[in-house]
């Protein structure tokens, strides 16, 4: 079993560029693994994507093929920590819906794309071990398992 670390990484911010990186990828002879949402989006991206490479179907995870009930990135992080984030930065008035998903709350605050997408990579990029839930670990303990990597 190699590891994360003998892996290059890519960050597409979205997952509209996906089947040009693969078709690189594979065209370069690389493996690869596409770590993606399990939004609707997503989903139908990958049923584009197994439609034209079916030998690398198994290549794709989306977060809800290892932990049930993931949809997106950001269900992963802490109630608290978005829910403190935004009242800081956005909305001091934000009250944290539990019974929504984290990105149905980022996106009661907005509907604007590039507003909801800025949320998003703030989140992200200033989370600490501490604003993470313990199914993230499980999540790449779990990426590990389905691809063999």
């Amino acid at each position: 079993m190699t590891s994360f670390k003998d892996y290059g990484r890519v960050y597409l911010h979205g997952i509209n560029g996906v089947m040009t990186l693969s078709q690189l990828l594979i065209l370069a002879e690389k493996t690869f693994v596409i770590v993606a949402d399990s939004d609707q989006t997503s989903s139908n991206k990958k049923k584009d994507f197994v439609e034209a490479y079916p030998d690398f179907k198994n290549d794709w995870i989306g977060y809800s093929d290892v932990i049930p009930g993931i949809m997106t990135i950001e269900d992963f992080l802490e109630q608290d920590y978005v829910a403190k984030y935004i009242t800081i930065n956005i909305d001091n008035n934000f009250v944290f819906d539990s019974s929504k998903s984290v990105i149905k709350n980022i996106e009661s605050i907005s509907k604007d794309k590039d507003v909801i997408q800025s949320i998003k990579i703030d989140l992200i990029k200033g989370a600490t071990k501490d604003d993470v839930k313990e199914e993230y670990g499980s999540y790449l303990k779990g990426i590990l398992k389905h691809n063999s990597i």
